[in-house]
């Protein structure tokens, strides 16, 4: 797994270091360069250049017996009075590969003479082809009898008769006498045609160690780069991990299959065991590797329309597990191996087509997929154009399609570990993006509070300034109440009728300016708490305004003031009766409390072209600055005396506004100093409405 160093930002966010693409690069570059070096290094092994080829050797004759004698499962008893009845015939010369089996399990004798002072010593035959299903040498012993070797697949590594060479038999040659051996050999799909002679043991035991070398190196990669996809899964828990272990898994056994290695535990006896183990292994390996490609370019996500192709290509993979039942059949055998290699090298094409076109829509991901496969593209493009043979021993096309295999496993791990760092740059970068966005709403949250901190501070001195004005203003009245009485009880005879009467009706405007405080206090305190809820109905506004005056009339009439009404008789509201009263109540007695002496207030309404109706309350007094006006309704509360010095808590003004607001209407003022003021309302118009 790659190691990833990252830095921090300012921010306090993690962040990977750039990737360093030319380190990438140089170990691509030495990874392909090692592929080179081994093939040029196995190449002459490969070659076989130190066995000659029988029949076609001087030293020896090559013998097998006659198919028309139509006869198998022969002892060899029974072989050697065929020998003496010319039941053998000499093996043809050929250059081609054998011809198929009709049957499984079909077998063939064959006969060795070594000529004398031909060859002497220990040679090799080699039988050419990787491993057979059973072969069985017949070497004549001193004794008069015959000592057998074992090689094949059906043999067990730990029978006693088994040869000790990979496929071939060590054979020692007397001087000046000759050798003949026979050979029987079963297979599931075609009988040797031909046999190699190693005159120089070492040059094979030299092709041999590179045998055991090959698929030891192979077999470990294998196990690495498994066991490497099962880590990160382990870790990670994304499926695309798991098709990788997968797709190696099977890539890979195909490989370790076709080199016979599954029968060191595997020993089958007339079934096509690895023929159809490969195909299998084959079939799944392109499925998981389909998977893996729509994973790894995230085609699903940013491109549907190759996706949908993907999925197709995934479906024409499994096509060749439909037909491996042809494998029992060994004459359809290399045509199926044909057919199933085709169908590999399209269903690769087509992703490595695949990638280029995610490259060219900027995936980051592409370029390793493309760099991943191609190596093993182009060795199976090599392999199903030019080999003439796919079930031969190995060859330089072999070759080069091991080493493809072997580097396109090398490069798809690395594949998956850049796909790794792009999960965690892409969990890095949502991580700097969460952490910008919860910086956001932690300093909107703070603005929030601070704002409200402010206007709790600003409510928490309001509060106290009304509470000073109320207390004032309750104590007053209360004051001046409490010493008329006290005069009034010391010597009530000492006061004349007229006294008295002047004194009641101080008494009487007192209590008013109480009760019009307390029921302000008590409407305006249940509007800010919001229980107050409107009752909206049918009300006349003459009526409501000769309620309202009849308790300020008193007030009005300490200051010899007059109510001018210009209502019209039939303006009708349909409001909330008590936001009417005490919107005039409050409007007149404020108008009351700033006119001067002699002067009068008039009261007047009318109905608006878009609807509702217009009150306005306009008094002759001491008026208002612009500056006042502004500030009216910013929710400061002031208290102000008004001509005669008249006390009031200062929220009348406030309560209209704030029960306005609450019935959907407005107010506004017009005032000029020592004019007098003007405030207009205007609530819904009753007509139409029903209640």
């Amino acid at each position: 797994m790659i190691r990833c160093i990252s830095s921090k930002e300012p921010g306090g966010v993690n962040q990977l270091l750039p990737p360093a693409y030319w380190m990438v690069g140089l170990i691509f570059v030495l990874l392909l360069g090692l592929g080179v070096l081994v093939y040029f290094i196995a190449r002459p092994l490969i070659r076989s250049d130190g066995a000659e080829v029988i029949p076609g050797a001087s030293y020896v004759s090559a013998y097998q017996l006659r198919t028309d004698a139509n006869l198998s499962n022969l002892s060899l008893e029974e072989v050697l009075q065929l020998n003496q009845s010319e039941a053998f015939e000499l093996m043809p010369e050929v250059d081609v590969a054998p011809v198929l089996n009709q049957e499984l399990g079909e077998d063939q004798w064959y006969r060795l003479d070594f000529h004398p002072n031909g060859i002497t010593g220990t040679i090799i035959l080699d039988l050419v082809w990787r491993v057979f299903d059973q072969t069985e040498l017949y070497i004549p012993d001193s004794n008069g009898g015959w000592r057998v070797e074992l090689s094949g697949a059906w043999v067990s590594k730990w029978d006693p008769l088994r040869s000790e060479r990979w496929s071939a038999f060590e054979l020692n040659i007397p001087a000046d006498e000759g050798l003949s051996v026979y050979l029987h050999v079963t297979d599931g799909f075609r009988l040797p045609t031909q046999f190699h002679v190693w005159r120089n043991p070492s040059d094979f035991l030299q092709w041999e160690r590179f045998v055991y070398v090959k698929n030891f190196g192979y077999f470990s990669l294998w196990v690495g780069m498994v066991a490497y996809g099962l880590f990160l899964y382990a870790l990670l828990r994304e499926k695309i991990q798991l098709y990788y272990a997968f797709f190696v898994f099977l890539f890979g056994g195909i490989q370790l299959i076709s080199e016979g290695l599954i029968w060191y535990v595997l020993r089958p006896q007339q079934w096509p065991v690895g023929e159809l183990l490969v195909a299998v292994f084959g079939v799944f390996s392109l499925f998981f590797l389909c998977l893996f490609a729509r994973s790894f370019l995230s085609t699903k996500e940013e491109d549907p329309a190759l996706d949908r192709w993907m999925r197709r290509t995934q479906r024409i993979s499994l096509i060749p597990l439909c037909l491996s039942g042809v494998l029992f059949w060994p004459r359809f055998a290399l045509i199926y191996l044909q057919f199933f290699l085709l169908i590999a090298l399209i269903v690769i094409g087509f992703l490595v087509v695949a990638s280029v076109r995610r490259w060219m829509f900027g995936s980051r991901s592409a370029p390793f997929f493309l760099l991943a496969f191609s190596p093993y593209f182009f060795s199976l493009l090599l392999r199903v154009f030019a080999a003439q043979d796919v079930v031969v021993r190995d060859d330089e096309f072999r070759l080069i399609t091991l080493i493809g295999n072997a580097l396109c496993l090398i490069f798809l791990s690395c594949a998956a570990a850049y796909r790794h760092r792009l999960t965690l740059e892409e969990n890095f970068r949502l991580q700097a993006s969460y952490v910008e966005r919860l910086e956001g709403e932690v300093e909107e949250r703070t603005r929030s509070l601070r704002k409200m901190g402010e206007e709790l501070s600003e409510a928490l001195i309001q509060k106290d300034r009304i509470m000073a004005v109320i207390g004032h203003d309750l104590r007053g009245p209360a004051a001046t109440l409490q010493g008329l009485a006290e005069l009034w009880s010391m010597d009530p005879d000492a006061f004349t009728r007229e006294e008295l009467a002047e004194m009641s009706e101080d008494i009487a405007n007192l209590c008013t300016l109480q009760i019009e405080l307390l029921n302000n206090l008590m409407m305006w305190g249940g509007s800010q708490r919001g229980v107050w809820k409107m009752q909206p109905t049918h009300c006349t506004i003459k009526s409501v305004l000769g309620t309202v005056w009849s308790l300020l009339k008193p007030m009005a009439a300490a200051k010899h003031l007059k109510l001018r009404d210009n209502l019209p008789d039939n303006l009708e509201a349909y409001v909330d009766e008590q936001l009417v009263q005490t919107l005039l109540r409050n409007l007149i007695a404020n108008a009351i409390k700033f006119s001067i002496t002699g002067k009068s207030i008039e009261v007047g309404g009318q109905r608006m072209e878009g609807g509702g109706l217009e009150i306005y309350v306009r008094d002759e007094g001491v008026g208002m600055s612009q500056e006042k006006v502004k500030a009216l309704f910013q929710g400061s509360v002031e208290s102000s005396s008004g001509t005669k010095l008249e006390k009031g808590a200062g929220i009348g003004l406030m309560l209209c506004y704030d029960m306005l607001v609450a019935s959907g209407g407005n107010i506004r003022v017009e005032s000029e100093e020592g004019v007098g003021t003007t405030l207009t309302f205007s609530v819904p118009e009753a007509e139409g409405r029903t209640e």
